[in-house]
């Protein structure tokens, strides 16, 4: 779940046009394999480290991504949601066209 959580949070983050996750995720990319090569060799070791990274980067793709939404709630500014507005009541002129 905790990797549902990450790519949900990632592909909201870019819906919104943000890039402040890639911080996140590049520190993920390092940190995975250190706790690899740092932990015992028992697996079981390995897999609570492992659980434990991935439960804080979850965590923390979460975080950003709630702070992006808070920043802005729909990821439009004044003129993208009129340029959207008239997008959409175009298409809807359109389709009324018989």
């Amino acid at each position: 779940t905790s990797l549902s959580i990450s790519y949900l949070a990632l592909q909201f983050m870019l819906a919104l046009g943000r890039r402040a996750f890639l911080f996140a995720l590049a520190i993920g990319a390092v940190a995975v394999p250190a706790t690899v090569a740092l932990r015992d060799t028992s697996l079981k070791s390995v897999a609570i480290g492992l659980l434990v990274l991935d439960a804080v980067l979850a965590a923390s793709m979460l975080a950003l991504s709630l702070a992006a939404r808070g920043s802005s709630p729909h990821g439009l500014n004044e003129q993208d949601a009129e340029a959207f507005a008239l997008a959409e009541a175009s298409a809807a002129a359109e389709a009324a066209i018989p």
